[in-house]
This record gives C-alpha cells, sequence and structure tokens, in this order.
C-alpha cells in the first residue's frame, strides 16, 4: 500500500537520498558517475574510508584505479571498468589496496540506479573485506593438495616446495617464501624454496635463525635487515644467473613446531619493503604452521611405513617382493 505512494525521483533527489541511506550503511558503499569517462568517485560513506584507509577529499573526483596496486589483477579490473560504463550490474571479487599499501581481497557488487525517467543516473557499490574468508579458502585447497602428495607418496622436500609456490602465487603480497628444517646437530637448512634461489636463502638462514631457536610456536619474528647485510645478498645476486624479482629488506619468519611444540623448523617470507603485520596476516601465519607441520610428520610417516614395506623382519634382509618388482 505504501509503495503506491511513492513518487519518482529527479537526479538531484535521488543522489540526495542515496547519501543518506548509504551512510547509514555498516560496509563500505561509494556512489559513481557512469557517465563521467574515468568513473569518478561521487560519495564515499564513512565504513569505506575506514576500509581503504583514503579520506573523502582523496576518494571524491578520483576512480577506483586508486585502490589497485601490484598484484591486482588487470583482467578482472577491466571487466569491472566494462560493466560500470555500460551500466550493468556485477559482483566480483579483487584484490585490492589500502592507503598504506595493505591488501585486501574487496568483493565489490555494483548495481545501476535509475532516476524518474527510469534512466541511469548513479552506481552504487558496495565494498566489503573478504580477505579472511579468501586466504582460508586458498589454505584449505593448499591443505588438500598437500595430503594429495603425501597419498601419493611424494618426497617431503617436493611437497614442501608445492607450499612455498602456491604461497608466493596467492598470498596477498609480493613475497619470496621459504622453508628451513632443523637438522640433528640443531643447524637450520634450507629444504624449500619457489622462485627465491637457494643459494640467497642459505646465505640469510646463517645469520637470522640461530636466536629463533629457544622461541615459543606463536611467535612471529619481524626483521628489518641492515645495509651490510643487504649488500652482502646484492653481491651473491651478482652472481645469479638471473636477477630477483625484487630487493630484499625485510622479513617475516614463523616457527614451525610439532605435537610436542618442539620447533622443527621455520618458514619465511622476505619482502622488499616493510609490510605492516596486521591480524589477518598473523591469522594466515598460523593456520599455515599446522599445515607445514603436519606435511613434514605424515611424510616422515609414509617413508617409515614404505621401508617397512620393503623389509623382511624374518631375515633382516630386504623384502624379496620388492627385489623382485623394484630392483629387478
Amino acid at each position: 500500500m505504501l509503495a503506491q505512494n511513492i513518487k519518482p525521483l529527479s537526479k538531484e533527489q535521488l543522489f540526495s537520498s542515496l547519501c543518506n541511506i548509504c551512510e547509514q550503511y555498516s560496509t563500505g558503499v561509494a556512489i559513481i558517475n557512469p557517465h563521467d569517462e574515468l568513473l569518478s568517485i561521487m560519495y564515499s560513506n564513512e565504513a569505506f574510508t575506514e576500509l581503504t584507509g583514503y579520506s573523502k577529499l582523496d576518494l571524491i573526483g578520483k576512480n577506483l584505479d586508486i585502490l589497485n596496486g601490484l598484484k591486482t589483477d588487470t583482467k578482472l579490473n577491466n571487466e569491472l571498468q566494462h560493466h560500470l560504463k555500460n551500466f550493468k550490474p556485477i559482483k566480483t571479487r579483487i584484490l585490492h589496496y589500502q592507503r598504506d599499501a595493505s591488501p585486501f581481497w574487496n568483493e565489490i557488487t555494483a548495481h545501476p540506479i535509475q532516476d524518474e525517467n527510469e534512466k541511469v543516473q548513479f552506481i552504487m557499490v558496495h565494498f566489503t573485506d573478504v580477505t579472511f574468508q579468501t586466504l582460508y579458502k586458498m589454505l584449505s585447497k593448499l591443505e588438500h593438495e598437500v595430503y594429495r602428495d603425501i597419498e601419493k607418496g611424494g618426497e617431503l622436500e617436493h611437497i614442501l616446495q608445492l607450499i612455498t609456490t602456491q604461497i608466493e602465487t596467492y598470498y596477498t603480497r609480493n613475497v619470496y617464501c621459504a622453508i628451513h628444517l632443523i637438522g640433528t646437530d640443531q643447524s637450520t637448512y634450507v629444504t624449500a624454496v619457489s622462485s627465491l634461489p637457494k643459494k640467497i636463502a642459505s646465505a640469510i638462514q646463517d645469520n637470522e635463525f640461530k636466536c629463533y631457536l629457544t622461541s615459543d610456536c606463536e611467535t612471529v619474528y619481524v626483521k628489518k635487515f641492515k645495509p651490510t647485510e643487504i649488500s652482502s645478498l646484492r653481491k651473491i645476486e651478482n652472481t645469479l644467473a638471473a636477477p630477483l624479482r625484487f630487493p630484499i629488506r625485510c622479513s617475516w619468519s614463523k616457527p614451525i613446531c610439532d605435537s610436542k611444540d618442539a620447533i622443527v623448523g621455520f618458514f619465511t617470507f622476505y619482502f622488499e619493503n616493510e609490510p605492516i603485520l596486521k591480524q589477518t596476516d598473523i591469522d594466515f601465519l598460523n593456520r599455515l604452521a599446522p599445515v607445514i607441520s603436519l606435511a613434514i610428520k605424515y611424510a616422515a610417516q609414509t617413508q617409515q611405513l614404505r621401508q617397512l614395506a620393503y623389509y623382511d623382519s624374518a631375515t633382516n634382509l630386504p623384502n624379496l617382493h620388492y627385489f623382485q618388482t623394484e630392483l629387478t
């Protein structure tokens, strides 16, 4: 009954009404001018400024490209721009960056808004930070791949290298990832890297982990490399066939612990700049550590079972079936 009394709004009335409504949202909202070639932002609510770190003054007159960064997917960004310019609704997820350069997964939902003449005058865009959900989904997929490789009898080094590769590919930040395990003599050695040369990872570990061996499993170590350390790494880099993707100036290291909370190794993210360690990063590192720990545990158990399967306890000799099927 009430709907019959609602009158269509002019462009000016519509804009004023949208601004009032958007300010009441607890999630980020912006109003975009689809008739402007730049798709400029006409209005943003307080929640959007909190999400991005940009003030309203920073945002008004700019477009959503202000949120783009190093790992923003160009294809997804172009698709978003296409829908906005053609007054089409869209729901997508894209990696964006806050003002302090911290990345976050941004779920974007855009709705064309019509005036009294059914002409699209504005695009209302909703923004939701879904970083935690996206990283958790990625970890679940990684965990599945790790267990699949373990069941196939994959070697530990190969499994750990899979982890470092997936992290470098899908993590929100631009990183090198390395996994170091602790030997029986309590020294650390490089077990797995992806794009970071082992020569570089080995040089870093000599100075990095000695003071961490007595730490607890919950600690995340943030290190800013000294100028002398950076210089040493550059000298090693000069001996490599190809240069690094970026110079290493900072790292985050997290202990890998067994079921008795004994440290069995470390995994480390290396950065070009010194990023802010946020709660979403800490949560991600805390969830990644058990995946690596279980991979180490179950890979070792699988190796033991394989050895037992090829061993004849009655004669203390290698299993005859193993000799006949594997060695002949």
